[in-house]
């Protein structure tokens, strides 16, 4: 009799157990598979740090900032602000159209200068390169892009050192003739070719003892393009503190007023270039806490 019973339980707790035994090896392997994943993911981001990133550096995490075109005014009432010099931020301005710009304008850049920021160069009339120089030719585009603004700049008594594409649009023929005269060209992240940069990946970390690495590639920060992303932007930075590198980001002009757009014709550039006062110090103050360091460009030589 009881063995009839034994059997018979058998027969109906063995299926379950089996199922058990199954679903418990099956929900393991998925937990291994999504480990894997995972760790897979991890890889490839660590295959792309050793490629374009180099080794850890010994000069320590830290950002590298940059903002392009003339707004001299805007990052001049940002940057000499108490709260904002407390932070002893360096960011470096890239300046076009320097023709446009006031002698009143240029003594705030000597001010931000003796601030310890950098002032770099961006072109004389913000003229894309690959455009160009596709059209015109090398020598013309240094011609007419390089020479007449760096002159402007030299005789205010600015020796630009760094030179990033308007646009990002880079030409590759003429990179080489740059970084004869710059130590360092920017580019940017989201238009790097695959087999330079990780496109539209905006991986733009790199680290700061990789001397062989001039051409560098910085990620957008303004409000238009990156809507509701700022935090994926502290991502970036939260990366660099982790890993030893430098979160290269770029961005235009500063303000505060949020109906600045309805202030400005939409063919003006300046309508899709804006950071609000809030969200740049929102970064300055993201790497201060994590003692990151603040790069100008030059120093990623």
């Amino acid at each position: 009799m009881l063995v009839i019973v034994a059997v018979a339980a058998a027969a109906v707790y063995y299926p379950i157990a089996v199922r058990a035994i199954r679903r418990a090896t099956w929900e393991g392997r998925v937990s291994k598979g999504m480990a894997l994943a995972r760790q897979r993911e991890e890889a490839k981001e660590d295959a792309y740090d050793a490629r374009f990133s180099g080794v850890n550096s010994d000069r320590g995490p830290g950002v590298a900032l940059s903002f392009d075109d003339w707004e001299v005014d805007g990052w001049h009432r940002f940057f000499t602000r108490h709260d904002i010099r407390r932070l002893n931020a360096r960011v470096t301005f890239y300046i076009s159209h320097p023709y446009r710009l006031t002698e009143q304008q240029f003594a705030k850049l000597k001010e931000l200068e003796a601030l310890g920021h950098e002032i770099g160069y961006h072109g004389y009339k913000h003229r894309f390169a690959s455009r160009y120089v596709q059209n015109s030719g090398t020598e013309k585009y240094l011609a007419d892009e390089i020479e007449p603004g760096m002159r402007i700049l030299e005789e205010h008594g600015f020796e630009p050192r760094t030179f990033a594409y308007p646009g990002g649009l880079r030409a590759p023929e003429v990179d080489k003739v740059l970084l004869e005269r710059f130590s360092i060209v920017r580019g940017t992240s989201y238009i790097a070719p695959e087999e330079e940069a990780p496109a539209r990946k905006h991986y733009c970390t790199i680290s700061a003892d990789e001397r062989g690495k001039r051409m560098v590639w910085a990620y957008n920060i303004d409000v238009p393009l990156n809507a509701g992303a700022m935090s994926y932007v502290l991502s970036r930075v939260e990366l660099a503190s982790k890993r030893r590198r430098i979160a290269v980001l770029y961005g235009h002009n500063i303000t505060d007023d949020k109906g600045y757009w309805g202030t400005v014709d939409e063919s003006d550039p300046r309508y899709e270039c804006t950071q609000w006062h809030e969200d740049v110090k929102a970064i300055l103050e993201f790497a201060h806490d994590r003692g990151m360091r603040f790069y100008t460009m030059a120093e990623l030589e």
